[in-house]
C-alpha cells in the first residue's frame, strides 16, 4: 500500500485476513486501503468491524476516520452519530473531543452544502 499498488495490496491484505480473521489491525489496514480506493462502503465495514474488535488500539485520529468515512459515503446522520458513540466512549480524552467536534462540523458544513435538511 506504501508504494500506492493497491491492487497488490488488496491481495496481501486479503490473504492477511483469511490467516488471521479477528486481526483489527489487518482489517484497519485493508479499511484504509479501500478509503484510498474511494470504495468508502466497504472501508466503513472494515473500519467499525476492527473498532468493535479493538478499540483501545485506536487513537483519535484513527478513530476520525470512522466518521469521515461516512461523511464521504454521504451517509451524514450516521457519520454524526459515530461521532457521538466514539466521544461517549472516550469521555475524558479532551484532544478526541476537539477531533469529534471537528468532524461534526465539517460533517454539518458537507449537509448544508449538499442541501439536506439537519
Amino acid at each position: 500500500m506504501k508504494t500506492d499498488n493497491l491492487m497488490a495490496a488488496n491481495y496481501w491484505y486479503g490473504r492477511a485476513l483469511e490467516e488471521a480473521p479477528d486481526n483489527a489491525d489487518v482489517m484497519f489496514d485493508l479499511g484504509v486501503m479501500h478509503r484510498k480506493k474511494q470504495d468508502y462502503e466497504t472501508a466503513f465495514e472494515l473500519l467499525s468491524k476492527a473498532y468493535e474488535k479493538a478499540p483501545k488500539h485506536f487513537g483519535p485520529f484513527g478513530l476520525e476516520l470512522l466518521p469521515d468515512t461516512l461523511l464521504k459515503a454521504g451517509r451524514y446522520d450516521e457519520a454524526s452519530a459515530w461521532c457521538d458513540k466514539i466521544q461517549e466512549a472516550n469521555p475524558r480524552s479532551r484532544m478526541l473531543r476537539e477531533v469529534m467536534e471537528n468532524k461534526r462540523k465539517e460533517i454539518s458544513s458537507e449537509k448544508i452544502r449538499v442541501g439536506q435538511k439537519s
